[in-house]
């Protein structure tokens, strides 16, 4: 599932995954960050100097978050549903809860 991050302080796209280990009831969500930065100047092309580091879109982890719900589907929805009622807010270093 992929969500958009809109607050005071930060945008940006947010993609949440529902993990289920057989060993554990409920599910984990993997909440991951849509980030952008530059390739490393190892990987430019040093027979072009002038040719500007290309620009990459990755995932970033962003938080686990633990439910003990019994799907996939109410486990996703039980994150998202915590975002909008406040129960989880997001920071600069990752998403909290109150």
């Amino acid at each position: 599932m992929v969500a958009p991050l809109r607050d005071k302080e930060h945008s940006g796209i947010l993609r949440l995954e529902a993990l289920r280990s057989p060993d554990e009831p409920g599910y984990l969500v993997a909440v991951y960050r849509q980030m952008s930065g530059l390739l490393p100047s190892d990987t430019v092309d040093p027979e072009q100097p002038e040719k500007k580091p290309a620009s990459v879109c990755f995932w970033a982890q962003y938080d686990l978050i633990k439910s003990n719900l019994p799907t996939a589907e109410k486990a996703l929805e039980q994150v998202l549903g915590s975002w909008r009622c406040g129960a989880i807010r997001t920071r600069a270093d990752g998403v909290g809860r109150n």
